[in-house]
């Protein structure tokens, strides 16, 4: 099968796309635990069949030594004493172009394994995570995303054209621009770029059964009720937590209902002032 790997993202050190001639390469990155080169490679070992017996399982190391005509253990990561030189020299590099790869070929099966591993690297267009550079993925992966897309964006379209005047406004300001000092028709267009940008975001919000409680949640921030220290959601001095969903979360569990009256109260006091 044929994979491609695909740049998401602008070259880290420029800032700009790589030219045509220009090349990024990528070595291995370091695993947090044994703080060894991420080889994507793994060695033999036991696991229970389906008869409850224990089994040898290969692991890919040896098959591919085997494959290339290396010596065994020549694939090796090492130890952080005395690491394998070949993968602290191993890189891949991309140009400009998606860098295709075939399994059936033994030196690029041995990429693929390396890339699956690495962290900035994701292997499907769904979820990726914000330092992830490249995508790996088949044609039939990109078609599929791509039908997705599509679907969320009419979607997205269809749901926008049901919202009130009222329901835009919230859905701005849960998309974070406070609508307060804008007018229906600066809303209106704010949100339908939002929407255009981010339709799966903008479905998750439209349908979501705590956009109330969040909505809530949002103008108590404008008041300086619940305040954002370091990363976290405080009232006073409780933590509610790192996000609004865990805050509202937290605030929604009976044990805490007396932070939620007390917020509320305060909430209150000041309205009549």
């Amino acid at each position: 099968m044929i994979y491609k790997v695909r740049r998401l993202n602008k070259n880290s050190w420029a800032g700009i796309d790589l030219f045509d001639l220009c090349k990024d390469r990528k070595g291995p990155g370091v695993d947090d635990v044994t703080a060894l080169p991420i080889t994507g490679l793994t060695e033999d070992r036991e696991g229970i069949d389906d008869k409850g017996r224990t089994v040898k399982i290969p692991g890919t190391r040896k098959l591919m030594e085997k494959k290339l005509g290396m010596e065994e253990g020549a694939l090796a990561v090492g130890s952080l004493y005395k690491l394998n030189p070949f993968w602290l020299n191993f890189t891949v590099d991309f140009g400009a172009e998606d860098l295709e790869l075939d399994d059936e070929i033994p030196d690029h099966e041995l990429k693929l394994h390396f890339l699956r591993a690495q962290p900035w690297v994701a292997c499907n267009f769904k979820d990726r995570r914000a330092k992830q550079e490249y995508v790996l993925f088949t044609d039939e992966d990109e078609a599929k995303a791509s039908t997705e897309a599509k679907s969320h964006r009419r979607k997205a379209y269809s749901a926008f054209d049901k919202l009130t005047k009222e329901d835009q406004a919230e859905i701005l300001m849960l998309s974070g621009t406070n609508p307060d000092s804008l007018s229906p028709q600066i809303i209106e267009d704010k949100l339908s770029d939002w929407m255009e940008t981010n339709p799966e975001r903008f479905l998750a919000v439209v349908k979501d059964p705590m956009r109330p409680a969040k909505l809530q949640f949002r103008l108590w921030m404008d008041m300086a009720l619940v305040t954002l220290e370091d990363d976290i959601y405080m009232y006073g001095s409780t933590h509610l937590g790192r996000s609004i969903d865990t805050a509202v979360g937290f605030l929604a569990k009976e044990e805490n209902k007396g932070i939620l009256d007390a917020i509320r109260a305060q909430a209150n006091e000041q309205k009549r002032k």
